[in-house]
């Protein structure tokens, strides 16, 4: 059986998904069309095969990804009844991310590179102290985030960018 997880990056213990099944994971996440309702969470957990936590019902939702890396955790963020974004840790959380910087930094620079493989350029790129990396398509983004402590993907809905756009420029 191959392994999910980038031997090349197991440093201080952290697991990194490898590239090949993130290229899949972005495949089925921007494959899979849904209307964002929370009452979809369990038909979207199913068609990527992951198991939804039948206690939270509450934001967030945690589904057990089975991918190996960053404990299994894929989080349904909730908004009024409606999903704001799903995020899905592509590494194991840091307990030292100063030690873990290299191989979080590598896990980044490799998560972009496997996104773009998929999705062609990014559309936007913010440098600074919690880099992103971000494709804005027609009903949600893509992005991957370096935080301090991990490296996410996440697909977040357009609605709830709109929402928090429109929030902005009311100044609240």
């Amino acid at each position: 059986m191959r392994s999910r997880i980038s031997r090349s990056r197991q440093m201080q213990g952290l697991k990194v998904l490898s590239q090949e099944d993130l290229r899949g994971l972005v495949r089925k996440l921007t494959d899979v069309r849904w209307d964002w309702s929370a009452s979809s969470i369990d038909a979207i957990a199913e068609s990527l095969a992951w198991t939804v936590d039948p206690s939270a019902r509450r934001g967030p939702v945690r589904a057990d990804t089975g991918l190996g890396v960053g404990g299994n955790v894929a989080d349904f963020q909730l908004t009024r009844d409606r999903i704001s974004w799903i995020s899905v840790r592509i590494t194991d959380r840091a307990n030292d991310p100063d030690e873990a910087m290299p191989v979080l930094q590598d896990a980044f620079v490799a998560a972009v590179r496997a996104v773009e493989e998929e999705l062609g350029q990014p559309t936007e790129r913010k440098p600074g102290e919690d880099p992103s990396v971000t494709w804005h398509l027609d009903d949600y983004t893509v992005s991957v985030n370096y935080l301090v402590w991990a490296v996410v993907l996440r697909i977040t809905s357009a609605e709830y960018l709109a929402a928090k756009a429109e929030e902005t420029r009311a100044g609240l």
